[in-house]
């Protein structure tokens, strides 16, 4: 098959793998040349037939408005929002061919969620009596790099440190779209550049005789330095009925999620759930600490609030659930069912419910 490397051709191929996104209209959108994951994208018949089956069960068998669906579709075809665009639909198209069935883009207001303002949530489970949202996991340390590379590209040797924990939408305004600022900032003699709102540093890199740089991903490790990611939008945690953070991602966007013979992959999520549901469980702090939409709330009440958390590999179809076992609104009838009820069962699936292991 030809290469795709406009935004026409690559309309024109999805509208041939899907009725829904046909009707769409969107060959009047102005064409461009494709670039970066947009470009990677276009190209993987397995990435696009994934988009083009959860758009079709979200008009013909979740009631979304195709108005809505070409919003989805939209953001996924725009570089900028490719990455997060991409996992917020690859997620309702799993959920769609794993027999959970939906109802997508629900609004609620306070006090049913922490948010003193109306939110619109991703979904709700319908057997289940569950709020979820669809979170890209991992994209942090991914965007780091692309940033590293775009400003290497322009002659300029940094390295990117700080928290990688941090939300990906804020990474890409304070980061990525402001790269002309950070190479100016860079090129007028500063050795540095700070992003206060990532507590991100981009620093030039020394010249070194030998620069040998060594990075290992250990998984107890990684999970202790991310424990407080899944309550960076803790404000959509719903008070009243069972809420659950569902993490897709893409192994290509994340080099250290990849599932092998040493198990590093289950044992790091089975971590930061762990931590998430019981070491933080009591905390005292502020949630205003990781949420400054969110007052008069402890860390430790938003944990009780958060009933399961899901990864799933976009890729692979593999999925890892966990259960809070101190949930203030426990999922009715427990993960082991609903891993139960994820059609068709296979191997891909492995849960916890912490039965054992809840001190």
């Amino acid at each position: 098959m030809p290469r795709i490397d406009t935004l026409h051709q690559l309309i024109d191929d999805l509208e041939k793998r899907s009725a829904v996104i046909a009707s769409m209209g969107l060959a009047k959108t102005p064409d461009c040349r494709l670039s970066d994951e947009l470009a990677v994208f276009a190209n993987q018949d397995g990435e696009k037939d994934i988009i083009a089956g959860a758009l079709e069960y979200l008009v013909n068998k979740a009631s979304l408005d195709l108005s809505g669906a070409k919003t989805m579709l939209e953001a996924v075809l725009n570089e900028k929002n490719f990455s997060g665009a991409f996992t917020e639909v690859a997620t309702y198209g799993w959920l769609g061919r794993h027999a959970l069935p939906f109802k997508p883009q629900v609004q609620l207001s306070h006090p049913e969620i922490l948010n003193p303002n109306p939110t619109v949530l991703d979904g709700f489970l319908e057997l289940y009596g569950a709020a979820f949202d669809v979170k890209a996991f991992g994209l942090a340390a991914y965007l780091a790099n692309k940033l590293a590379g775009k400003l290497l590209a322009k002659g300029l040797k940094v390295d990117v440190n700080g928290p990688m924990d941090v939300d990906v939408k804020t990474v890409q305004t304070e980061a990525l779209e402001k790269i002309g600022n950070i190479e100016a900032h860079l090129r007028g003699g500063n050795s540095e550049y700070k992003i206060p709102s990532l507590h991100w540093t981009v620093a030039i890199r020394p010249n070194r005789l030998v620069n040998l740089s060594v990075r290992t991903w250990e998984p107890y490790k990684q999970a202790e330095e991310l424990r407080f990611y899944p309550f960076k939008q803790a404000a959509q945690f719903t008070t009243n009925k069972p809420f659950m953070l569902i993490f897709g991602y893409l192994p290509r966007f994340n080099p250290f999620l990849h599932e092998d013979s040493t198990g590093f992959t289950e044992k790091f999520f089975r971590s930061l759930a762990r931590r998430a549901f019981i070491e933080l469980s009591n905390d005292p702090q502020p949630l205003f600490n990781f949420d400054e939409r969110v007052k008069g709330v402890t860390l430790g009440e938003a944990s009780q609030l958060l009933s399961a958390i899901m990864f799933i590999d976009l890729n692979s179809e593999r999925y890892h659930v966990f259960y809070n076992p101190r949930a203030k609104n426990p999922i009715w009838r427990g993960i082991v069912n609903l891993t139960m009820d994820t059609h068709p069962v296979t191997s891909l699936a492995s849960y916890d419910d912490f039965e054992h292991d809840n001190y």
